[in-house]
């Protein structure tokens, strides 16, 4: 079984991004941002949305972390100095940087999703949501990531300070109170506040990358099902050369999980401080891409999580068994091949007359393909099933779409 994770002291390079609810006028942690510097009414935002690019962080190093605050009514204001709370001495975590001037906060009749973004996809972050006000107050707090939600309450005295689900304890490191997440396939993680808030603050800082292993490879649709990935051979050397001008014929498929099962369960699992840790994955990219790092050394399945109306053809069901995996030696080219229910194809232009696509026979784009429901040679638009064939997608590396298509969920 998967150990607990444990506290642990923010690691060198993990510097928190902090950002204070309070006025200008008010005080803040050394290196936070105060949310009223934040731009306010941007191009392309709503009335009721608030953004900044780029955080500073504790150490004064600008990071790679954006922070969309939205939902609340337009105008909303933080308190002033006068009015803002000022957390009592023993509710205030220990921590390097001493959190003694964070303060200040807001309520507001609407809920709020204060959205943290550009982070790195799957990467692991230590997570905090401060609470206070100057009177009770109580408010539930729901963290959208990669893994399951993690719901709890805030809810306090006057002057208490709440960091995620506990009340602060100044005999207690900050990190104790760390909500361990992992940022979502697109780098973000949301966390949704009830209307009547009292945020005071929020931080996050990314966990370090453990030493570990590292493994990669494609998942591509098999469409001829012959359990390899198909390309343009233009040399007929049987080896892909995309500096030759070569291109696979069947597509990436994006938006998968494979997953390392550290356990032989065959479930991706989740440990952690509220099970949203997950066994390490990755997801496929617009290519078919994937990359899984931070890998324990030894000898696991790895599994990819198939979607409905796929099916495996290699390796069988889906999963590569006892896979090696090292420190020092990255294992590659561990490919998934999938086929989907339905019919697909290429029109291509047969430039020998062969009835055959020969090596440099182009995909054909823009012609419709249907199929005949009633058989009378005709396409009927109410009737029959049509499709076009494809243009080639400039964002996908090295395939080619040309001439391709596809009919999914086709009635019996």
């Amino acid at each position: 079984m998967i150990e607990p994770l444990e506290p642990r002291l923010l690691l060198s390079g993990a510097a928190l991004v902090g950002v204070d609810f309070d006025s200008a006028d008010g005080t803040f942690p050394i290196n936070w941002t105060l949310v009223s510097d934040l731009t306010d009414y941007e191009d392309g935002l709503e009335l009721n949305e608030t953004y900044v690019a780029n955080l500073v962080d504790e150490s004064g190093d600008t990071r790679d972390f954006d922070l969309l605050i939205s939902g609340f009514a337009p105008g909303w204001e933080v308190q002033s100095s006068i009015e803002a709370s000022t957390p009592l001495p023993a509710y205030i975590p220990n921590h390097t940087n001493p959190l003694n001037d964070i303060g200040g906060s807001f309520h507001s009749s609407n809920s709020a999703t204060l959205q943290w973004q550009d982070l790195e996809a799957t990467q692991v972050y230590e997570l905090y949501v401060f609470a206070a006000d100057t009177l009770e107050f109580d408010q539930d707090v729901t963290i959208h990531s990669d893994g399951v939600p993690i719901v709890f309450n805030q809810a306090a005295n006057a002057n208490e300070l709440f960091v995620n689900d506990m009340l602060g304890d100044s005999g207690s490191d900050l990190t104790t109170f760390a909500q361990t997440v992992i940022a979502d396939a697109t780098g973000q993680i949301s966390i949704d506040i009830s209307a009547n808030n009292g945020i005071a603050g929020v931080a996050i800082s990314e966990v370090p990358v453990p030493p570990g292993g590292m493994l990669s490879g494609t998942k591509f649709e098999d469409r001829n099902e012959d359990g390899v990935r198909n390309f343009t051979d233009l040399d007929g050397d049987g080896e892909f050369d995309p500096d030759d001008g070569e291109s696979y014929t069947e597509p990436g498929a994006a938006g998968f999980v494979i997953f390392v099962d550290l356990d032989g369960d065959g479930e991706r699992d989740s440990f952690g401080n509220g099970d949203e840790v997950q066994e390490p994955h990755g997801y496929t990219d617009v290519n078919g891409e994937y990359q899984i790092t931070g890998i324990p050394p030894g000898t696991y399945n790895v599994i990819e999580e198939l979607l409905p109306s796929w099916a495996a053809t290699t390796p069988t069901n889906g999963v590569y068994t006892n896979i090696a995996v090292t420190l020092d030696v990255p294992v590659i080219n561990l490919d998934f091949g999938n086929r989907r229910a339905g019919i697909f194809g290429t029109k291509f232009e047969d430039r020998n007359a062969n009835n055959q696509r020969d090596p440099g026979e182009p995909g054909v784009a823009n012609f419709p393909i249907y199929i005949d429901i009633d058989q009378n040679g005709v396409l009927d638009a109410e009737l029959d099933l049509s499709v076009m064939t494809q243009f080639d997608d400039p964002g996908t590396i090295n395939i080619d779409e040309s001439g391709s298509y596809a009919f999914i969920g086709i009635p019996p």
